[in-house]
C-alpha cells in the first residue's frame, strides 16, 4: 500500500497541471507607446496583460521571444522587417500561431489603448480611449480589452479538442493544429498521430483532416515549406527551403512548382521565370556571378552562345529627357538623379553607349528595375519594384512587359499570366485571399 501511494504521488507530481496542456501557446510582444507614457506605466500594463492572457493561453517566456526577435532582425533587411513580416517570421520559427501586442498613445493626460491579436488567419483589433485615467483605471481597461477579444462575450473562446497525440485548436468554425504525414495502411497520408523525429510535421489551418489554407510543413531532414495549401498539397504562394540554403520562392499548384518563381541554389546559381510541373519552363538561368548561363523556352534548355563584344563595358549612364525624347548620357551635367520626371540612373553593362546586358535602372522616387537590356531598352527577364511594395517579375520586349509575368500590387491583388505590349493579355487576376477575381483572354475580361 505504501509503495502504491508513493507511485501515485510521483505520477501526480510529474504530470502537467490539469488544464495547462489544454491552452494554446501565445507570444506577447512588449507594450509599445507613443507620446506621454512612462516606462513604469507600460510595465504595469504589460504585467496585467500577461496575467489576463494566461487564463486563456500558455505564455511564451519573454527571454525566448527576445532571442528569436534578434535572430529575425539579423535575417531580414531593415526595410523588410515591417511589424507584420517580423511577427510572421517569429511565429514560424517558434511554431506558435497566436501573438498579442498592446499599443499605447498618451497625450495631455488622455490615453488610447489598442490591443492586437495576430494569428495565421487574421489580425483583430480592439481599441479603448480613456480621458485623464490613472494607471489603476488603465489596468481595468486592459482587462476589458482581453475579455472583449478572447472572452465568451464577443468571440468563441478557443477550445482544444483532444484527438490522439496533437491537439486541434478551434476558433469559431476554423480549425488549426498539427498533422503528420505518415504511412497509413501502407500509404502516405495525414494523421494527428506521428513521430516528430521520423514523420513530416504540419502546423497550420486544417479542413476535413488535411492541410488547407496557410501552414508550415517541416520534413524530417530539415527541409521546410511555408505557404498556402489546398486539399493537403502546396497550392498558391509559398517558400520551399533546404537545409543547405537553397530556396524556391514562388507559386505552387497541386504540390508542385507551377507558375512564376525563383530558385536560388546555395552555390549562387539562380533560375527566374515560369515553372510547369516542377520543371523550369520559360525563364533564365544565371550563374553565381549573375551572368546568363542558359534560357528555357517551353521546357527546352537553350545554352546561350558566348558572344565576344569588344566594345562592351560596365559603367554608369543617365537617362535624360531632352525635349520630348529620352536620351542616354554619360555625364550628370544638367541631370538631377532625384528629378524623377527628367533623369534616371543606370548601372550595368553598356554597348555603344547604351545599356545592353544586365543592369539596374533607378528612379529618384525609389522605383527600381533589375534585369536584361538590349539596345537601350528592357528586353528579356527583369524585376520592377515600387516604393509602395508593388512588384512585376517577368519578361520584357522592346521596353515593354511582354511574355509571361506576375504583377503583385501592394494591396494584395495579383495578375499572373501573359502580357502583350504592356497590357495584360491571357491570365488570371487574384484577390488578397488568393481567390480568382477575373480572367483575361486576348486582353479582354472573360
Amino acid at each position: 500500500m505504501k509503495r502504491l501511494f508513493i507511485l501515485i504521488s510521483f505520477l501526480l507530481l510529474s504530470s502537467p497541471v490539469i488544464g495547462q496542456s489544454e491552452r494554446p501557446e501565445t507570444i506577447i510582444v512588449p507594450v509599445s507607446s507613443m507620446g506621454d507614457v512612462s516606462d513604469t506605466r507600460k510595465q504595469i500594463l504589460q504585467n496585467t496583460l500577461t496575467q489576463e492572457l494566461s487564463k486563456h493561453f500558455q505564455i511564451l517566456p519573454q527571454e525566448r521571444f527576445e532571442q528569436v526577435q534578434e535572430q529575425v532582425f539579423n535575417e531580414l533587411e531593415y526595410d523588410e522587417c515591417t511589424e507584420d513580416q517580423c511577427i510572421m517570421r517569429i511565429q514560424e520559427i517558434l511554431q506558435i500561431e497566436n501573438t498579442f501586442h498592446l499599443e499605447m498613445i498618451g497625450e495631455e493626460g488622455d490615453t488610447q489603448l489598442n490591443l492586437k491579436w495576430i494569428n495565421l488567419d487574421e489580425k483583430r483589433n480592439r481599441e479603448d480611449y480613456c480621458e485623464s485615467c490613472k494607471t489603476k483605471e488603465l489596468r481595468k481597461r486592459v482587462v476589458g480589452l482581453v475579455e472583449k477579444m478572447v472572452g465568451v462575450k464577443d468571440f468563441d473562446k478557443p477550445v482544444v479538442v483532444e484527438k490522439g497525440i496533437e491537439p486541434v485548436v478551434k476558433v469559431g468554425k476554423r480549425e488549426k493544429g498539427v498533422l503528420y504525414l505518415t504511412k497509413i495502411n501502407g500509404e502516405m497520408g495525414w494523421s494527428q498521430y506521428g513521430d516528430r523525429d521520423k514523420d513530416g510535421r504540419y502546423l497550420g489551418e486544417i479542413v476535413t483532416g488535411v492541410p488547407n489554407g496557410q501552414g508550415t510543413y517541416t520534413f524530417p531532414d530539415g527541409k521546410t515549406y511555408v505557404g498556402k495549401w489546398k486539399d493537403g498539397k502546396y497550392n498558391g504562394e509559398g517558400i520551399f527551403t533546404r537545409p543547405n540554403g537553397s530556396k524556391y520562392v514562388g507559386e505552387f499548384k497541386d504540390g508542385e512548382r507551377n507558375g512564376q518563381g525563383t530558385l536560388t541554389s546555395y552555390l549562387g546559381f539562380k533560375f527566374e521565370g515560369e515553372w510547369k510541373n516542377n520543371k523550369p519552363w520559360n525563364g533564365i538561368f544565371y550563374d553565381k556571378d549573375g551572368i546568363i548561363n542558359s534560357k528555357y523556352l517551353n521546357g527546352v534548355k537553350k545554352v546561350e552562345p558566348v558572344v565576344v563584344v569588344e566594345n562592351k563595358e560596365k559603367g554608369v549612364l543617365y537617362k535624360r529627357k531632352v525635349g520630348r525624347e529620352w536620351k542616354w548620357i554619360k555625364k550628370r551635367t544638367g541631370c538631377d538623379p532625384y528629378d524623377i520626371d527628367n533623369c534616371l540612373t543606370y548601372v550595368g553593362e553598356i554597348v555603344d553607349g547604351v545599356p545592353s546586358g544586365i543592369g539596374t535602372l533607378s528612379w529618384g522616387d525609389g522605383r527600381k528595375f533589375v534585369g536584361e537590356y538590349k539596345d537601350g531598352k528592357k528586353h528579356g527577364q527583369g524585376t520592377l519594384t515600387f516604393p509602395s511594395g508593388s512588384k512585376y517579375v517577368g519578361e520584357y520586349k522592346d521596353g515593354k512587359k511582354h511574355g509571361q509575368g506576375t504583377l503583385t500590387r501592394s494591396n494584395g491583388l495579383k495578375y499572373v499570366g501573359e502580357w502583350k505590349d504592356d497590357i495584360v493579355w491571357n491570365g488570371t487576376l487574384y484577390n488578397l485571399n488568393g481567390t480568382i477575381n477575373a480572367k483575361f483572354v486576348n486582353g479582354l475580361i472573360e
